[in-house]
């Protein structure tokens, strides 16, 4: 639930829309919590700060999920640096969900139709 809430709120952050009561909810409850999705919720609340995380994360798991969202708390409030996502691209930990999604976020942009066709 706490990864959700995250997403969903830095999704309400990029389109400029109010604050969904059932996630800020989530995050509220679990900022509480020792777990690391506690330090994940605290953080995003604004209780801990990106290096604070950063220094919460124990596992090498942890320290790439603390990684990932605060470069995506940065981008979503209009940094264009790559070099944290392309730090994460390269993580060893390669089966989680934020590794993939820094990849898909440093991939080239491709044409998938040629240039005189116009996709709906």
């Amino acid at each position: 639930l706490v990864y959700g809430a995250l997403w969903l709120a830095l999704l309400e952050e990029v389109r400029g829309v109010p604050h969904d009561a059932g996630g800020a909810r989530i995050l509220e409850q679990a900022s509480s919590s020792r777990a690391w999705t506690g330090r994940l919720a605290a953080w995003r609340r604004g209780k801990l700060t990106d290096a604070e995380l950063e220094r919460a994360a124990t596992t090498e798991q942890s320290r790439v999920e603390a990684a990932f969202y605060a470069a995506m708390a940065r981008r979503v409030r209009g940094s264009n640096e790559t070099a944290p996502l392309r730090a994460i691209a390269s993580s060893p930990v390669i089966d989680l969900m934020e590794v993939q999604l820094a990849r898909e976020l440093l991939a080239p942009r491709r044409q998938l139709a040629p240039p005189r066709v116009v996709l709906p």
